[in-house]
């Protein structure tokens, strides 16, 4: 049919009209070849029919061409055929419609058993649809047909050629141009047309769908795993909260600065708590802070306990007053100074390098003195300030008198240490342990010890001297004259300080007491810590103080943020 459509076409285009096409008319060789036969009946379009006399009619025989009126086999002619109006291309795609509709159907349209009967239902009305007596026929092939044999020759393909492209492109498969398709027969189309890249778009789409499930599967695994982590993660923070209570309240009477710092991040969330632990922290003595140096190089405390003077890195020295909760700064030097009380407390003795300066802070009188050589430790006893320089010489200055005095040393020394009441001073010579007897000025320093002291530390009264020399650890009884009365081995420590009549040494290993002979001991450790130790002092009130990095021993005092420093006390 698509063959014989584009030979008619053919024709079309040179305005010729077949007017008699049927099956039998249409001829396939046997090379495949398609040929349109019987041409008796084709005339140029617009020229007028000649009048011949009408031949008798066979009416049993409906496929056979009538002539005379109208020219053309009844079942094939179009109804403006019949009805004997001028005859167009338009007649010959009527044709062309027909034998597919024959084809497809094995009966011509308006299949009767006369030929008037047939050209009669021609003229009424448009044929039954093809897809009403043949099931199976596509819908695009069904709506060709359709317009082909459209009753309104104005509904028709207008020539063969537009009949020929459309069924061209029914056979490819194509979208026909007559027809309209739903999405889902574009999309059906589109998938028979392109079965490989349909099958890999499945594919992917089928692939894509199991990963974006078991996406989808492991985010809320995920989710739930989260959440459940959150979950048991503020179980424990809430356990955590409880027990850091718990403490702040067992740490109120030991350490009440300690209670305030564990509940403050806990103010908000727990303020009922924090505010019972807190007023009961303040009743039991909380410390505070006043302002100083970022590097604090020496703090010195008054005679009474109520002041205290620092000086530091920045240069300034400053007086605090810890009744009032007071900080003035007295001087700025503009260089790292350290400070000390002299005069009971009522001067100030400030020193940085070879530079010496006796202050009033109540006056603002003040006394520079350059010294000789680079200052290394100064102390001050009474009116009178003692201190070692950088080359291990000792020197003596009244705070009102000349210039500073040498003392004679027979061997260099690195460090000093008056006693509380002021008649001697230990000196850590580089192989020897002196005393210094001041009320007798002119007397040579005292040898206590050959080995290099390390450490050294006076009892509260005066009457005892505790000092690690090598790897001993000696108490020095000074009356009625300096003598060693305990010498015990001790290894590696680092300091050394009396409590109630007993002698401490700390070192890495642990705090231990040095007990007198006579009461069976030996240097027992009484407390382990850890870290590496940086100090121990005999604080106010009779308690031990020692201090290392990371403490786990007694009770935690305080912090610092700078040196992490915590102090513990042991009793």
């Amino acid at each position: 049919i698509v063959d014989a459509a584009q030979a008619i076409a053919h024709a079309h285009e040179r305005g010729i009209v077949h007017r008699d096409i049927k099956p039998s008319n249409i001829l396939v060789g046997d090379l495949g070849e398609t040929v349109v036969i019987d041409w008796g009946l084709a005339k140029v379009i617009g020229e007028p029919d000649e009048q011949v006399a009408r031949p008798l009619v066979d009416l049993s025989d409906t496929l056979k061409t009538r002539a005379g009126i109208v020219y053309g086999t009844p079942g094939f002619m179009a109804p403006e055929q019949l009805r004997g109006a001028p005859v167009d291309e338009r007649c010959d795609v009527y044709a062309l419609g027909a034998t597919l509709y024959h084809l497809l159907s094995r009966s011509p349209p308006h299949h009767a058993k006369t030929a008037d009967e047939m050209m009669k239902a021609a003229v009424a009305a448009p044929p039954t649809p093809i897809r009403e007596l043949v099931a199976g026929v596509p819908p695009d092939l069904s709506t060709i047909v359709d317009k082909a044999l459209a009753h309104d020759a104005t509904q028709r393909y207008q020539n063969a050629r537009e009949l020929a492209k459309d069924l061209q492109r029914f056979l490819t498969g194509q979208l026909v141009a007559s027809h309209h398709y739903s999405p889902r027969e574009k999309l059906v189309r589109l998938i028979r047309k392109n079965r490989g890249v349909s099958a890999a778009v499945a594919a992917l789409v089928v692939i894509g769908t199991v990963l974006v499930i078991r996406i989808v599967v492991e985010r809320n695994r995920a989710d739930r795993a989260a959440s459940d982590a959150q979950h048991a993660q503020a179980v424990a923070e809430l356990h955590a909260e409880e027990l850091t209570l718990t403490q702040a309240r067992y740490n109120v009477d030991l350490n009440p600065t300690k209670a305030i710092t564990m509940v403050k991040p806990l103010a908000a969330k727990y303020w009922r708590e924090v505010r019972a632990i807190a007023a009961a922290a303040h009743a039991a003595g909380v410390a505070w802070s006043l302002p100083a140096a970022k590097q604090t190089l020496s703090l010195d405390m008054s005679h009474d306990g109520v002041r205290a003077v620092s000086a530091g890195e920045d240069g300034v020295v400053r007086l605090h007053d810890l009744v009032r909760r007071t900080t003035r700064p007295v001087v700025a030097l503009g260089a790292p100074v350290m400070a000390r009380f002299a005069d009971d407390d009522r001067r100030l003795v400030i020193w940085h390098g070879d530079q010496l300066t006796v202050l009033d802070p109540a006056s603002g009188r003040r006394r520079d003195v350059t010294v000789p050589m680079a200052i290394h430790d100064l102390e001050v006893v009474r009116d009178i300030a003692y201190w070692v320089d950088t080359r291990g010489a000792l020197w003596r200055l009244g705070l009102d008198g000349p210039a500073p005095l040498e003392i004679a040393l027979d061997e260099p020394v690195r460090g000093l240490a008056p006693a509380p009441g002021g008649r001697w001073i230990a000196l850590s010579g580089e192989h020897h342990l002196f005393l210094l007897d001041r009320s007798q000025p002119a007397a040579p320093a005292l040898e206590v010890m050959v080995g290099t002291p390390r450490e050294v530390a006076w009892s509260a009264d005066g009457e005892y001297l505790g000092a690690l020399v090598d790897d001993f650890v000696v108490a020095v009884a000074m009356a009625p004259a300096p003598s060693i009365i305990e010498r015990q081995t001790v290894g590696q420590r680092l300091y050394v300080g009396f409590h109630a009549g007993r002698l401490y040494v700390m070192g890495p290993t642990g705090v231990a007491i040095l007990v007198r002979s006579d009461e069976a001991g030996d240097v027992n450790t009484r407390k382990a810590i850890s870290g590496a130790p940086v100090g121990l002092t005999e604080a106010r009130g009779g308690t031990v103080v020692t201090c290392s990095p990371s403490s786990r021993a007694g009770c935690c005092c305080g912090t610092s943020t700078t040196s992490s420093r915590a102090a513990c006390s042991i009793r």
